[in-house]
Parts: C-alpha cells; structure tokens; sequence
C-alpha cells in the first residue's frame, strides 16, 4: 500500500500547462508542454469504542484538525450502565469532544 497503513495520496489537480482539478483532461500539443500532477497526503483516524459510538473517524488531510465525540457519555446495554472515563491511544484526557491535528495515522480507544 502506497504510504503504508493508514496514509493515502488523494489527487488534487493539473499544474503547469494545464490547470484543471479533472482527474481526465485533454490538453493540446502545439508546443512543448509540462504539466504535473499534484497529491495531497491524507491520514486516517481510527476510533475504537466498546460501547455507544462515536464521531469522527476517517481520513484527513494532512495539517488538519479532527475532531472527535462520543454520542453519550453514558450508555445503557442490556441493563448495565458504561460510564466514559477517559482516551487513550494518540490522544489522552477525559474530555469529549477531544481535537488532533492530523500530522500521522491516528488512533483512539
């Protein structure tokens, strides 16, 4: 996998000669011509949770900030009540929603 886990290269768009955010394009030879392409690099957020659910996983450009919530912080299963008490993983602390700013793939328990 290009990146490795949890790093992939999203396409942005035609510099040079061309400019166009179009994957496909067509550009006419009447004279040499340099185009290049250009890629961001996105990482992925990974939330792992055993009880309720929460928000914000999934990819992120890189340099941006995720932000990450529970829908309760507390849940009721099967007449046992779970209680929220901390994160643990690429981020720390008892508070919900919780920010990271996406410099690498990310995980959060």
């Amino acid at each position: 996998m290009p990146g490795g886990t949890g790093v992939r290269y999203a396409f942005e768009g035609w510099t040079g000669d061309l400019t166009s955010s179009a994957p496909t394009t067509t550009i006419t030879m009447d004279a040499p011509k340099t185009v290049n392409a250009s890629w961001r690099t996105e990482y992925e957020l990974v939330i792992i949770t055993a009880h309720g659910s929460a928000t914000g996983a999934g990819w992120y450009a890189a340099g941006d900030v995720a932000t990450v919530s529970l829908d309760a912080r507390q849940v009721l299963e099967g007449g046992t009540a779970w209680q929220f008490t901390s994160w643990s993983g690429d981020a720390t602390g008892t508070a919900t929603p919780v920010t990271l700013t996406m410099d690498g793939p990310k995980s959060l328990t």
